[in-house]
């Protein structure tokens, strides 16, 4: 992420390293290490020619200033969040599998903290408990709310759900961009072309009460934020190029 008022603190090697969670970058193996280095590089370099406005900008530094948030943004955005928000002190979840190593290396290399874990690789349970003593250590978590498998834009509750345990308010991030490629994936994936426009949009929520029906109330809101901040999207979008990913 760009620099900020909010130093980085990284999750590295944080925290009980038995459960698996929390695992240092050389924990991951070599060749999947070059490849993640290679793509962070490629995103700085094609981050740096995108023209980027904020809109909220208020909404982003004033949640940090205050302490550590739970980010929220949609699996689509997954990039320009990734490429426009270093050293603002965010971790993120990334998988056990052979997917999530690489996705840890490259947010690794990108200098973000990552979390290793799933609800469907260790248990829910675990991976809230491992995201909660992350927050608790000062540093902010970024969870894309309806990943990893989709449905596209249906908002899972872990994000309310790590609020509401962890008493730290939501962060509502949505990203456009033109031109861009969108991926014909589950997701359509957004991704900005070079010299882009880049629109980063932020809002925030306070974090809901303990209980099932506050979490669900919460995540209905999550999802209601997050269409706002679309705004002028399919606008934005008019220069979007679509492409197949295995045609």
């Amino acid at each position: 992420m760009q620099a900020g008022t909010i130093a980085f603190r990284s999750t590295w090697g944080a925290g009980p390293g038995r459960d698996g969670y929390l695992r240092p970058m050389s924990a991951i193996p070599a060749r999947t290490r070059r490849l993640a280095r290679l793509i962070a590089w490629a995103v700085r370099l094609l981050a740096a020619t995108w023209r980027v406005r904020r809109f909220g900008g208020r909404s982003l530094h004033g949640s940090l200033a205050r302490g550590p948030v739970v980010a929220a943004f949609f699996h689509e955005d997954m990039l320009p969040m990734v490429a426009l928000h270093r050293g603002l002190g965010f971790s993120g979840m990334a998988s056990k599998s052979e997917d999530g190593e690489l996705l840890a290396g490259v947010i690794s290399s990108l200098g973000y903290g990552t979390v290793r874990g799933s609800s469907s690789h260790g248990g829910v349970n675990a991976a809230l408990s491992a995201l909660r003593s992350t927050l608790a250590s000062g540093a902010s978590i970024a969870i894309a709310v309806d990943g990893p498998r989709g449905p596209r834009q249906v908002v899972q509750p872990g994000a309310a759900a790590l609020s509401a345990l962890s008493g730290r308010p939501i962060l509502l991030l949505r990203a456009h961009a033109r031109p861009a490629w969108r991926a014909k994936s589950w997701d359509r994936f957004l991704l900005p072309l070079p010299f882009a426009k880049v629109e980063l949009r932020y809002a925030t929520l306070d974090a809901p009460p303990p209980g099932r029906v506050a979490r669900a109330e919460a995540t209905r809101g999550i999802h209601s934020e997050l269409r706002a901040l679309a705004g002028d999207e399919h606008a934005l979008g008019a220069e979007s190029s679509d492409s197949a990913t295995g045609d």
